[in-house]
């Protein structure tokens, strides 16, 4: 069973997600920074959906335990205001993995599906043929880091 961290201190977020994922997805919540952090070092998801709120927090930091993470944690940010990419800073957020709250319901589930199959393939993908582990995809990773 995939296991889908939430990092979203909001209950319509956490209801919504649940009666949308895929019915083989069990979600870890997290309503704090310290609560993500703790489970990303210590029980780590196979996929995450972080609330980028609020903004002073560094999301980043977060989002490179994802990326650093051997496999790497796919995962979906999301934020509350439309064309707001640039206010919450230079994050390794690949374009169609960063959607606002006003998504639908409909594109909320496919991008939900999308990430837990994502999951899967990567599992299946972490060792090549002959039995060694494979890359981590690098079109998450921003290097050099944003000054």
């Amino acid at each position: 069973m995939t296991r889908l961290l939430l990092v979203d201190g909001s209950d319509l977020m956490g209801w919504l997600v649940e009666h949308l994922i895929p019915s083989n997805v069990n979600i870890v919540r997290a309503t704090s920074f310290s609560q993500a952090d703790q489970l990303l070092r210590e029980q780590p998801p196979d996929v995450a959906v972080f609330n980028l709120t609020p903004r002073h927090l560094d999301w980043r930091f977060l989002l490179d335990r994802c990326i650093h993470h051997e496999p790497v944690i796919p995962f979906l940010c999301c934020t509350a205001l439309e064309n707001d990419e640039e206010l919450d800073g230079p994050l390794p957020c690949r374009q169609e993995d960063y959607f606002t709250k006003s998504i639908s319901q409909s594109e909320f589930r496919t991008l939900l599906g999308r990430l837990t199959l994502e999951s899967r393939v990567q599992e299946r993908g972490r060792f090549s043929e002959n039995g060694e582990r494979c890359g981590v995809p690098d079109d998450r990773i921003l290097d050099p880091p944003p000054a």
